[in-house]
């Protein structure tokens, strides 16, 4: 899959659930690390365009990923 169509594949699983933890979206060891790699691009480019909000609460522990809400 390509970046963009892991972003609306991402967008789908937020508005399913709310909030997910990023590794919850892959499975390094079924589908590789290229795939790991996409799923971090598509993510940092839904954060760019102001789709997705990114938390972490400090250094190694688990990243969230949350769907902005429109106002």
């Amino acid at each position: 899959l390509s970046v963009r169509e892991h972003m609306s594949q991402i967008l789908r699983k937020l508005k399913a659930h709310k909030m997910l933890e990023f590794s919850a979206l892959f499975d390094v060891a079924n589908d590789g690390l290229s795939k790991l790699v996409v799923c971090f691009l598509a993510i940092l480019e839904l954060a760019r365009e102001g789709l997705v909000h990114i938390t972490q609460q400090k250094a190694y522990t688990p990243i969230y990923l949350q769907i902005n809400q429109a106002d």
